[in-house]
């Protein structure tokens, strides 16, 4: 009866700053307009056949580096109706087909021959010739050692004997193997393997050889190790440098960085520049990146997306402050589903980072038992580091003395320093480190009994690091400083759980340590702590 009338188009965003579908014509010709130079009759023409429909989903970036790659290189525009289909290709493939064909004798290049590139290269020679009104007697192969002596200033002798049925795309092929092999001594087979570029000119490989080595400060040898260099487009390697000149990471700059992490050349430099400040604006440390450059690849919105998840959990927010962060929030999926995967095993607060991001094999051995401690020397340092700081991270040397601190979930240490910080300072939380050991719930109850019952009221003068070795003493009395006390952590999260810290407690002992803190005030504060350590598990 009643009919609901729908837009018959819809609006699509494509990767990166795109135009919308639905956009309006006007801002595509403003495009090609001021990029372009395009004519208003050629606008018209490109309305009139409606393929400024395909340029809407193209993103807005490439549609600009691509024009001005046509500008720039005087790419006939007479025939508008190939230019949407040009538009999609990368600009890095434009630049190289319109290389090509000037090195090949093509005299006037037009948008068709772009478009119709790979159908001319498996031709062979003589229609290749037809196909570009290339004169039948022109020799292709004097144009290209005419082409190199040009750009090089040096003599080329003409590499091999040609057929006229030789195809165009294998001719030039060979052509480039000899150049790479003879002139820029490029022998290792990885360079002619699993290549991105099929076709790639003289004119981009000889700048962008160039640019490695004189801007990037890249020699043979490490050329030879990182073969997938020479598929960069040497542009957008100088933006990329110019872009973030001013980079600094742990007294490293972006030439140091690029030599560490050469793959970092392939990310889009507006994208690096917008991690890089939000990187610093969530206070994301510099050694991560320096760890693992490869989160440059990330677009923004899912990098911070991905982070404000893992900030919301308690079990991997420990670990924003590690120089792995970045590596979690790339590979995001895999440490989800592990730490859904431990949740339902009731082992989520065991695992540490190395649990996370490991392979196969050592996360199975984890969930198996074979791997049974959860905490490391060094990412307790982190924990220690972050909390209390660097100059107090000696500590380490305390609580590693104690029998089961390596049983201590890692996420329950973070959380009782944290506790801790809000009433005690990091000085009286050091001189009773092994604190942050046992249940948190265990030592808010003793700690509060002890403030009710040594209150200043009742005649008591304590100072913050006293009630804290008190409490301390109070917690493995009844395990006769064994160090048992820690396994109660083990049972915090179960529900019905509860338990008397002073049953069994002798209170005369009690009273008489108390009597010890009270008169030795100064002997207690000299007691360093790992004197104090070897005093409880004496």
């Amino acid at each position: 009866m009643f009919s609901l009338s729908f837009p018959n188009k819809f609006p699509m965003i494509c990767r990166g700053k795109s135009v919308l579908y639905f956009c309006t014509h006007v801002h595509i010709s403003n495009l090609l307009t001021k990029h372009l130079n395009l004519s208003p009759n050629g606008i018209k023409k490109l309305n009139t056949l409606e393929k400024d429909v395909c340029i809407t989903k193209i993103p807005e970036n490439q549609i600009i580096r691509s024009c001005k790659i046509l500008q720039n290189m005087n790419v006939d525009l007479e025939q508008v109706e190939f230019l949407a289909s040009c538009l999609k290709l990368q600009p890095i493939i434009i630049k190289n087909r319109i290389a090509i064909l000037k090195e090949m004798g093509v005299k006037s290049i037009s948008l068709k021959h772009i478009y119709r590139f790979p159908e001319a290269m498996r031709k062979s020679l003589k229609s290749f010739k037809i196909m570009y009104d290339i004169p039948v007697n022109e020799d292709i192969m004097q144009n290209l050692v005419q082409y190199l002596r040009m750009m090089t200033n040096k003599d080329y002798e003409s590499p091999i004997e040609i057929k006229s049925t030789t195809r165009a795309g294998d001719f030039y092929e060979m052509c480039m193997l000899y150049y790479k092999t003879i002139y820029l001594n490029l022998r290792d087979p990885s360079f002619y393997k699993n290549r991105k570029l099929k076709y790639q000119s003289f004119t981009e490989m000889f700048k962008l050889i160039n640019v490695l080595k004189t801007k990037c400060k890249f020699d043979d040898e490490f050329l030879k190790d990182h073969p997938y260099l020479l598929n960069l487009d040497a542009d957008n390697i100088e933006e990329f440098l110019t872009e973030l000149k001013s980079f600094n990471r742990n007294g490293k700059d972006i030439y140091d960085f690029i030599k560490k992490f050469p793959r970092t050349l392939f990310s889009e430099v507006s994208k690096a520049k917008e991690l890089i400040e939000l990187y610093n604006l969530l206070g994301i440390p510099p050694q991560a990146l320096s760890s693992y450059a490869t989160a440059f690849k990330m677009e923004k919105e899912v990098f911070l997306e991905r982070y404000i998840n893992i900030a919301n959990r308690c079990d991997l927010s420990i670990w924003l402050q590690h120089r792995r962060v970045l590596s979690m929030v790339y590979y995001y999926k895999m440490v989800i589903n592990r730490a859904t995967y431990l949740t339902l095993l009731s082992n989520l607060y065991n695992p540490n980072i190395q649990t996370f991001l490991s392979n196969k094999i050592y996360f199975s051995r984890f969930t198996e038992g074979e791997i049974f401690y959860t905490a490391i020397k060094k990412h307790l340092l982190y924990i220690l580091r972050k909390e209390l700081g660097e100059d107090k991270t000696y500590v380490i040397d305390a609580i590693m003395r104690h029998p089961y601190w390596k049983h201590v979930s890692l996420v329950h240490i973070d959380r009782m320093l944290r506790c801790l910080k809000k009433y005690y300072s990091v000085d009286d939380i050091c001189i009773n480190v092994h604190i942050i050991l046992y249940p948190r719930s265990k030592v808010v109850k003793v700690l509060n009994l002890l403030r009710q019952e040594y209150s200043l009221e009742n005649g008591y003068k304590f100072t913050p690091a006293q009630y804290l070795a008190l409490c301390l003493y109070k917690l493995e009395k009844k395990y006769h400083f064994s160090g048992d006390a820690v396994w109660q952590t083990m049972q915090t999260n179960m529900p019905n759980y509860n338990s008397n810290t002073f049953k069994d407690l002798s209170p005369n002992e009690s009273d008489r340590f108390v009597e010890y803190i009270r008169s030795n005030d100064n002997i207690f504060f000299n007691v360093s702590e790992v004197a104090w350590l070897e005093y409880l598990l004496r």
